[in-house]
């Protein structure tokens, strides 16, 4: 069965989705900063990241063939590793702005009255509005993170499931060769043996001739004595 590498296509549509991701988390981070909605953008990242996700996967899968030797080998693993440190860089990146964000905004808010009618003032509104905002950022990303383990377990699934049907297919094949080989071996035996047998009639036919041709000479030998 012929081995059809993979890897080049799936590196190369890796590092096109860690651009794109890198830009829209740029983008994400302009429209954050403006105030303005950043559902789509977050759309897009989440799409883009399962994607790239994926493609590790099947890049760590490609990586572990043993069409190649130890050096081949190596390097993709040494590549993989690469896409999977700029990914996280290109995220933990992201998150740090946007913290970064949330701390610079305007403290410049009317003073509020809480509860017991006690005055709180600007900054302590502020801040505590940053912190639910926080929070409400790190649950955002709590959640994608437990989808894109859910997706991953769901393809690292699948995946396995397809190997152990490739598997099955090659075990089948490998007995149909071993079968095909068993009745060449008993094909071959029959024509040895047929072949013997032929040489062995042919030797008997030989005799036999000779023979006759004896037995017709004396028998010719001796007409022509009687005939004298």
């Amino acid at each position: 069965m012929s081995y059809e590498d993979s890897f080049p296509v799936n590196l190369q549509q890796a590092e096109s989705t860690l651009k794109l991701l890198k830009s829209l988390a740029v983008n994400k981070e302009d429209l954050f900063s403006k105030g303005k909605f950043t559902g789509k953008i977050d759309s897009m990242i989440e799409t883009n990241k399962t994607k790239l996700d994926r493609l590790i996967v099947q890049l760590t899968t490609s990586s572990k063939s043993r069409e190649f030797n130890d050096i081949e080998i190596e390097s993709r693993k040494k590549k993989v590793r690469e896409i999977k440190n700029q990914e996280q860089e290109i995220f933990r990146k992201l998150e740090h702005n946007l913290l970064i964000e949330m701390s610079q905004t305007d403290d410049l808010e009317e003073n509020k009255v809480d509860s017991e009618g006690n005055i709180v003032p600007a900054s302590q509104n502020s801040s505590s509005k940053r912190n639910k905002m926080l929070l409400k950022e790190q649950m955002k990303l709590l959640n994608k993170q437990d989808i894109h383990l859910d997706d991953l377990g769901k393809i690292t699934g699948q995946m396995r499931e397809d190997n152990k049907q490739i598997n099955e297919e090659l075990a089948i094949q490998h007995q149909l060769i071993k079968e095909l080989d068993e009745q060449i071996s008993k094909t071959t035996s029959s024509f040895k043996k047929a072949d013997l047998k032929l040489r062995r009639l042919i030797q008997s036919s030989s005799k036999l001739c000779l023979w006759l041709i004896i037995i017709f000479e004396l028998m010719l030998m001796f007409g022509i004595l009687f005939m004298l």
